[in-house]
């Protein structure tokens, strides 16, 4: 279906790594195993598969998938938020695989829940995180997953829109000159 609709990456949340020692190995046997099946269809319909990062994780299982798999296959979904969470080192982490990076989900948050806010809204570092990105081979659309609820400084929806808006336009313009 992605290919069909010109969808070039689709997003996987994928399991991770179970702690216990006797599960591991089941772990990396699944998770092979939908990957190859997954391979072939998706070079064949010029898709890419996108790993997504959690708060708090050392990308192993990301980065022995980017080990064994072409970066014409699989690749890496930035989520801001979930990287500003728990221990907040998803931009350490970025840098690690940046170079795998094809999709972004940018939004806000306070650092201790998923708040999914309007970028600048927040604590993310920003301008850290615009370095990383245009350090980075990417150079794709941005995908801005704030969502609308209840937040005093938007009294209405069209608030909340002109927000985002605003908010996207600021990340056009770092991204063409991030060392402002």
């Amino acid at each position: 279906m992605a290919g069909e609709l010109g969808a070039g990456v689709v997003i996987m949340h994928f399991d991770r790594l179970p702690a216990c020692e006797e599960k591991k190995i089941p772990y990396w046997s699944r998770m092979r195993r939908s990957l190859d099946a997954l391979e072939p269809v998706a070079l064949c319909c010029w898709v890419k598969l996108a790993l997504e990062n959690y708060e708090d994780e050392s990308y192993e299982e990301a980065k022995t998938f980017f080990a064994a798999y072409s970066p014409d296959f699989l690749g890496f979904c930035y989520d801001s938020g979930h990287g500003n969470l728990g221990r907040g080192e998803g931009f350490e982490r970025l840098e690690e695989v940046k170079q795998r990076l094809i999709a972004v989900h940018l939004h806000d948050n306070d650092g201790k829940e998923d708040q999914h806010r309007v970028p600048f809204r927040g604590t993310v570092d920003w301008q850290r995180l615009m370095r990383i990105i245009a350090s980075s081979p990417y150079r794709e659309g941005i995908n801005l997953e704030a969502t609308l609820r209840d937040y005093p400084e938007f009294p209405s929806e069209d608030d909340f829109l002109q927000a985002a808006i605003l908010a996207g336009s600021a990340w056009r313009v770092c991204l063409k000159n991030p060392f402002r």
